[in-house]
């Protein structure tokens, strides 16, 4: 019960300083009516023995436009000061022990806030090819204890698992920072389709951004698309760098791209089980 509950609020715990400067927002815009503010500072006057036509015309105005449209004018004026105190910070997950699930609502919810910037460390590899693909975020930065290759040759495997005749539903497997055990760790029933299954041989854990990998990926599914596939499965331990341009190179660009739907799976935390992928957490992705 304890574990639920922690992953229930988890979001909001995360993100408390987004939440809130939206609840302040609310309280702003909604507190004038509350009190009936209008009404206090009227009577007010009355017991100053002010006039109101010695008060600022811009006051005279509000108050006789009454509650809404004084509530209304402090939020956008505490809502620009927000948005201006955001505007260089970086949205991250600050909870280091779990891996948090925040919802697209909530990261436009940020956006809104002005949050221009998004950390994709910690994020998961489903929100994070839909957040790319919405493109709800100015910059992305995924290079956070990532070491890029540089002047070396990687060894990049390309499988072809029952393709001789290509379904138009494909599995897309990414053995990345750590392998992908194809008949164990793949839900039964997707087994059965077209499968290519990309590795980067390297130690488990090693996180490395490599060009070498990414132009294979890209170069796959563009030949995916050419073969009229119109539905990936993606199955994948990607690092963040490679889910950004992969996401970016492979699925978001090209005009003549045929692929409609990317199904991107979450691998289990379950070691006890060998970390298979949950198929019943994903994020389905319409791509055109």
């Amino acid at each position: 019960m304890k574990r639920c509950l922690k992953r229930l609020f988890a979001p909001i715990i995360d993100w408390k300083r987004q939440y809130s400067q939206v609840l302040i927002i609310l309280v702003v815009l909604f507190l004038p009516v509350a009190i009936d503010l209008t009404s206090k500072v009227l009577d007010l006057l009355n017991k100053s023995a002010v006039n109101i036509s010695e008060v600022d015309v811009q006051y005279r105005i509000l108050i006789n436009l009454g509650n809404w449209a004084v509530g209304t004018v402090l939020a956008i004026v505490v809502f620009s000061h927000i948005r201006k105190s955001n505007r260089e910070e970086i949205l991250k997950q600050t909870i280091s022990e779990q891996m948090v699930w925040h919802t697209l609502m909530g990261y436009r919810m940020c956006r809104f806030l002005n949050f221009r910037t998004l950390s994709l460390t910690r994020v998961p590899i489903p929100i994070q090819f839909q957040l790319i693909a919405k493109n709800i975020f100015s910059k992305y930065e995924f290079m956070d204890n990532i070491t890029e290759v540089q002047d070396e040759i990687e060894d990049v495997k390309s499988i072809h698992i029952n393709c001789n005749r290509l379904s138009k539903t494909v599995n897309l497997v990414l053995s990345d920072t750590y392998p992908i055990d194809f008949d164990k760790q793949i839900p039964e029933h997707k087994r059965g389709y077209s499968t290519i299954l990309i590795d980067r041989a390297s130690k488990p854990g090693i996180r490395k951004c490599s060009r070498t990998f990414i132009d294979q990926v890209v170069s796959e599914v563009n030949y995916l698309s050419q073969q009229s596939v119109t539905t990936i499965n993606l199955f994948a331990t990607i690092n963040p760098a490679h889910c950004y341009h992969i996401a970016s190179e492979a699925f978001l660009t090209g005009g003549g791209n045929t692929i409609e739907k990317l199904v991107v799976y979450q691998q289990s935390r379950n070691i006890s089980l060998g970390r298979p992928f949950d198929e019943r957490i994903y994020r389905e992705i319409y791509l055109r």
